[in-house]
């Protein structure tokens, strides 16, 4: 990328958080040590006032990462997400989903995010209804967590989960 394009790539990410507060930000299969495709908000962390905590997801196609993020950012800023350690979220919703607290700086899978910025893996279970942390999950669906330094798991659930069937 030379430094037009990425002049581009800058502005267009200003412009997002003017206008949003923040953007999401794709990193694609072959790039580094990146093994899975992964999507990260932006701009919460550092932007924000009061600041506020970034959304990754990592795994699935890039628009369904988009949509996903950006409807966990609307529910955290209506206050009904609000991520505070490992956790499930979205069981009364039709769609349970594992939150898992990660370091944005310390594993394959880098966020290009302020250091003390705090970030949440948002986790979605197999077709069976199994997360990665739980006996029994997909590989393919368990690679969502593979290239982060997760700081925590959520405890395993007594029951299974409701799940997208999607990957």
């Amino acid at each position: 990328m030379d430094r037009k394009e990425l002049k581009e790539k800058e502005d267009a990410a200003n412009e997002f958080i003017r206008r949003d507060g923040f953007f999401v930000q794709h990193v694609v299969e072959g790039l580094s040590d990146v093994s899975v495709p992964y999507s990260f908000t932006s701009g919460l962390s550092y932007a924000a006032d009061p600041p506020a905590a970034e959304f990754v997801m990592a795994g699935f196609e890039m628009d369904f990462m988009q949509q996903f993020l950006n409807k966990a950012v609307s529910m955290m800023q209506a206050g009904q997400l609000v991520p505070d350690g490992a956790a499930y979220f979205g069981r009364d919703l039709g769609q349970e989903v594992g939150i898992v607290p990660v370091r944005p700086h310390s594993s394959p899978s880098r966020l290009m995010l302020p250091e003390e910025a705090e970030a949440y893996l948002i986790v979605i279970p197999d077709e069976n209804g199994k997360f990665p942390w739980e006996d029994g999950c997909d590989r393919g669906y368990a690679a969502q967590i593979a290239g982060f330094d997760c700081i925590a798991m959520p405890q395993p659930r007594s029951g299974p989960s409701l799940s997208l069937h999607r990957h």
